[in-house]
């Protein structure tokens, strides 16, 4: 689904990160956006001069420490990062990595990314429950996220995606997945359960229902 009239796919327009006569620039015309994308990425994460990104691309580090979000080289970017303040999260988002427009990774304890790892758009990622399952702790939780307050206990396991993965759009990627290399997730599917590698898994919950066989095997 296209979130708006910028929304791209994997060969729009996509930005490196603004010399100080393009910031200028860009500051006068429609790329204000992506300076303040650069802005933010540039205090919230550790980005190398290679990546790249969309319009739409922002994070949010809620624990103010640059060294818990980490792209690799060649990574092009238009989603949301967010590291959560009910934990100790971490992204780490390997090399000619890709992740399409309205992604949201969302951490409180560790995703991890490998390296040429295929993101659509509109894929979620979240290696935390966002709230308590206990429905008095959810809504003092609630109340506190109102109130800019104390958050609640809340569960969370490392989420790991292996090389060359092709999650598509519109996925879900729940907490304590492990998703093998060169596998494809299919459009739609919500992984609550590992994946092994060279699969196709599909489905809510996604389960294995291909194998993939390489042409050199």
């Amino acid at each position: 689904m296209a979130i708006d009239r910028d929304h791209a796919f994997g060969n729009g327009r996509v930005y490196r990160r603004p010399t100080p006569k393009l910031w200028k620039k860009w500051l006068r015309f429609s790329e204000t956006r992506v300076a303040s994308a650069w802005r933010q990425f540039d205090q919230s994460a550790t980005v190398p001069e290679s990546c790249r990104l969309g319009i739409n691309a922002w994070c949010v580090n809620m624990l103010k420490a640059a060294d818990r979000i980490a792209l690799g080289e060649g990574v092009i970017c238009r989603g949301l990062l967010r590291i959560e303040d009910f934990g100790s999260g971490k992204i780490s988002i390997g090399a000619n990595t890709y992740l399409g427009d309205d992604t949201l990774l969302s951490s409180s304890h560790e995703i991890q990314i490998g390296d040429h790892v295929l993101v659509a758009h509109g894929v979620h990622i979240f290696d935390n429950d966002s709230h308590p399952l206990d429905s008095a702790e959810r809504l003092g939780d609630y109340l506190g996220v109102l109130n800019n307050g104390g958050r609640a206990p809340i569960a969370s396991a490392p989420v790991r995606i292996g090389d060359r993965v092709w999650i598509g759009f519109n996925a879900i990627v729940l907490k304590g997945v492990s998703i093998g290399e060169n596998s494809v997730v299919a459009a739609g599917s919500v992984v609550t359960r590992d994946v092994p590698p060279n699969c196709v898994a599909a489905g809510n919950p996604a389960v294995v229902v291909k194998k993939i066989t390489h042409v050199s095997d």
